[in-house]
């Protein structure tokens, strides 16, 4: 947002603005600049505070027993898009590849909530669980990075359906969970 309301954000502005002065100041310099959204896969953190949505849910879900309880912060209706980590590698690369000077956000197409994305957990695992929402931070209602500006400066389409990162982002920490 123009007027972001943490550290977090205006420091991603702040780099921003530095990266296009410098390209100003050397023309010869080429700067592009990827805005990340919700970046997953194997691989990610899971644990110990620093994981996302998707690292957290995948835990929660291959930790919890069937029939048990998964805690969920908010109220689930949180809606985010969702970006499988090779496609954000291969997006990186069309972007650098392009004549694209401004920001553009490296994102999915398809917004999820988090409700969805629990309901998919379900039946990845197999595991019947119940979700219980619990206070927590949440962080905004809907985190949905607009990526048409990318589609049409790079000709890019994600080629990881969602639901197929999902379930290898899944398996991945599942696999981490019972090895401990």
């Amino acid at each position: 947002p123009a007027d972001p309301d943490n550290a977090f954000a205006w420091e991603k502005l702040y780099s921003e603005q530095l990266y296009l002065a410098y390209a100003r100041a050397f023309p010869t310099l080429r700067v592009r600049i990827g805005r990340y959204f919700n970046c997953f896969g194997p691989g990610m953190a899971y644990e110990g505070g620093r994981e996302k949505v998707i690292g957290a849910l995948c835990r929660k879900v291959a930790e919890v027993s069937p029939g048990g309880e998964v805690e969920s912060w908010g109220d689930g209706k949180q809606e985010r898009t969702f970006l499988y980590v090779s496609d954000a590698c291969e997006a990186a690369t069309k972007l650098m590849d392009s004549d694209y000077e401004e920001p553009v956000n490296i994102t999915g197409p398809r917004v999820f909530s988090l409700a969805e994305v629990l309901d998919l957990l379900r039946g990845i695992s197999g595991k019947e669980f119940t979700v219980r929402h619990v206070s927590g931070p949440t962080g905004p209602r809907t985190i949905n990075g607009e990526w048409g500006l990318l589609r049409r400066v790079t000709n890019w389409m994600p080629d990881v359906p969602f639901e197929t990162g999902l379930r290898r982002t899944y398996e991945w920490v599942a696999s981490q969970v019972t090895s401990k």
